[in-house]
């Protein structure tokens, strides 16, 4: 991955608080209720997640991970952090 570990880190955090979020309000399901509710595919998940994540922090995921990324290379992140 081209992502800096410490940058990997942070963005896990992030996501990962969402998708537990996202988790609580459907008892554990939430990437497969998303999926199911909207018809998206796992990927379209990753980046709705990513979006969301991204909008409620002012866009910092996008100010600090674009910098040096593209999104091949976040989106390889992302597979990581939601397999």
């Amino acid at each position: 991955m081209k992502i800096k570990d410490s940058d990997f880190e942070w963005l896990k955090e992030k996501i990962s608080a969402k998708v537990s979020e996202i988790d609580f309000e459907t008892n554990g399901n939430g990437i497969e209720v998303a999926m199911k509710k909207y018809n998206w595919t796992k990927n379209l998940t990753r980046w709705q997640i990513f979006h969301s994540v991204n909008k409620e922090s002012n866009y910092e995921l996008s100010k600090r991970l674009y910098q040096y990324l593209n999104d091949k290379h976040i989106e390889t992140a992302l597979i990581k952090i939601i397999p």
